[in-house]
């Protein structure tokens, strides 16, 4: 079952992290509370450098144009 976790809450993130099973070395762990804050504190700026970064995508625009909604 999915559990919701408060995107504010980075105590809360943490805590569902370690209950986990799987053992995440501190390196990772610090590395995605890096960038949680950087899409917190940056939104689209971050979220387009960790696309481009991650995914190879350079994106500009997150929304969807309503002619391609209709379309689909």
């Amino acid at each position: 079952m999915l559990r919701e976790i408060s995107q504010s809450n980075i105590e809360q993130l943490r805590e569902f992290l370690e209950s986990r099973k799987t053992d995440i070395p501190d390196s990772v762990m610090h590395s995605v509370m890096d960038i949680l804050a950087d899409v917190r504190d940056n939104k689209d700026e971050a979220c387009r450098r960790y696309t481009k970064q991650f995914d190879g995508v350079d994106v500009q625009e997150f929304r969807v144009p309503r002619e391609t909604i209709e379309e689909a």
